[in-house]
């Protein structure tokens, strides 16, 4: 888990499938646009064998906040975005990467489910998003 630690920046040009990604969640042509302009930062601290917090932010968004997250390995807890949508989250450790699973609140108007893997390859950090048969790759390089 020490290969996580620090933080991460999105490298939007190794991007691949983010458009079909957003459409097949259900995004509108203008919030495609908007997340896709995003440059996303992660840091990752405090990484132990059953706790992580990461932080993320949207490096120009300022009005958007950064937002805390304190994960306890395996334990589902409810997360509030950056655009304040809140998720049950999860996340879990296999020795190799980190896997997270993000679904909607009972009741939610709008339903979902993502699963997604984090690990290290070679020098990036590799996010391998699943939603609805839809794959996304993102690949986030150390700042």
């Amino acid at each position: 888990m020490d290969a996580f630690k620090g933080s991460w920046k999105i490298n939007k040009a190794r991007t691949e499938n983010f458009e079909n990604f957003m459409k097949a969640a259900g995004f509108p042509p203008e919030m495609v646009k908007e997340y896709g302009d995003r440059e996303w930062q992660v840091t990752y601290e405090n990484v132990s064998d059953t706790k992580v917090r990461s932080i993320v932010s949207i490096n120009n968004r300022p009005n958007l906040p950064t937002k805390t997250y304190e994960f306890t390995l395996g334990e589902e807890i409810e997360i509030e975005g950056v655009d304040n949508d809140k998720t049950l989250s999860k996340l879990t450790w296999d020795g190799t990467k980190f896997t997270e699973t993000h679904r909607s609140l009972p009741g939610s108007p709008m339903e979902f489910s993502i699963s997604l893997t984090r690990e290290i390859r070679g020098a990036d950090m590799i996010i391998i998003s699943t939603m609805k048969g839809v794959k996304l790759e993102e690949v986030y390089c150390r700042c």
